[in-house]
């Protein structure tokens, strides 16, 4: 990862505070386990070519947004790992707003981005991790699986499977349109659109294979 915070700012926009406190957590045992999964590199500009990035105090806001984001609040599934592409997803989304629309981050370069990798840990996340979801708590443990349990379980990975095919053909056409657009604000829609989709695919593929998993189990 390369996020670049390349300043020529015209103004000093007020930024919102940061929360500066920070909950004690112990560290998962498994935490290098799980930050060396994934793969792919990707690299990051904090504004368009065309465009100023601001400054702040002591923060720009770019950077202020990316340390909230790795703090957890871009995080979707709340398991005490910021992830690479909902990180994104907030940047494109907080930095615009904060800088009245005239500042937007923009994904330079995207190589074999293998899926939604955590990036760091963060204190106070959800006490399920990925593969522990409350749909597979809910149903029960393998030892009182019944028939109609697992016939649930099956329909449910059917339809996220279903969902997940939809899902990437739709990223793989908005991947061709983005190749051969070259209007600036019509590319960013673009990317934000496709992080997006590439976000909750990536989601759909951690919740398959966990209920997968707990089918076989």
């Amino acid at each position: 990862m390369v996020f670049l915070d390349c300043c020529h700012a015209g103004g000093l926009p007020q930024l919102k505070d940061i929360e500066k406190s920070f909950v004690k957590s112990p560290v998962p045992p498994d935490l290098m386990n799980i930050l060396k999964s994934g793969s792919g590199r990707v690299v990051v500009a904090s504004s368009r070519e065309d465009e100023l990035s601001y400054t702040g105090n002591p923060y720009s806001i770019f950077t202020a947004c990316l340390l909230e984001g790795m703090q957890g609040k871009a995080s979707v599934n709340q398991d005490g790992y910021a992830r690479i592409l909902d990180t994104l997803i907030y940047l494109f989304d907080q930095v615009p707003k904060r800088t009245n629309n005239s500042q937007h981050p923009f994904v330079n370069k995207v190589l074999e981005l293998g899926d939604n990798f955590p990036i760091c840990y963060y204190a106070g996340g959800s006490k399920f991790t990925t593969g522990e979801l409350p749909f597979i708590e809910s149903i029960g443990t393998t030892t009182n699986l019944t028939s109609g349990k697992r016939r649930r379980m099956e329909q449910k990975r059917d339809s996220l499977e279903s969902d997940y095919n939809l899902r990437s053909e739709k990223a793989k056409r908005m991947r061709a349109d983005l190749a051969i657009e070259s209007a600036t604000a019509v590319k960013f829609q673009l990317e934000k659109q496709l992080l997006e989709e590439e976000a909750k695919i990536a989601e759909l593929e951690d919740e398959i294979s966990a209920i997968e998993q707990f089918i076989l189990e």
